[in-house]
């Protein structure tokens, strides 16, 4: 028992300790750090993510629009090659 004791008195002296304002002081400014540093890095994270997803619909959008203008020429070519199998010159 004598042992246990001991073990229950330095477990107390430890609680005693940690809980003394200048420790629970430092350890608060620790942990609002730590919390700090990891909202800032999650903002960064979901920033980086939203203007990915910005520039890719960016790029999409742009891609479709291209596409409507390759086939606006397209048709216009099959156009003057009609015009001209029929003998029609287009100027």
């Amino acid at each position: 028992m004598t042992g246990l004791m001991r073990v229950i008195q330095q477990r107390c002296r430890n609680a005693r300790r940690l809980s003394e304002d200048g420790m629970a002081q430092a350890s608060f400014a620790m942990i609002a750090v730590a919390i700090l540093i990891a909202s800032s890095a999650a903002g960064v994270l979901v920033m980086t993510r939203e203007l990915e997803e910005r520039d890719r619909a960016r790029q999409e959008e742009t891609l479709v629009r291209m596409g409507d203008i390759i086939s606006d020429v397209a048709r216009e070519i099959e156009l003057v090659g009609v015009a001209r199998a029929h003998g029609r010159h287009l100027r």
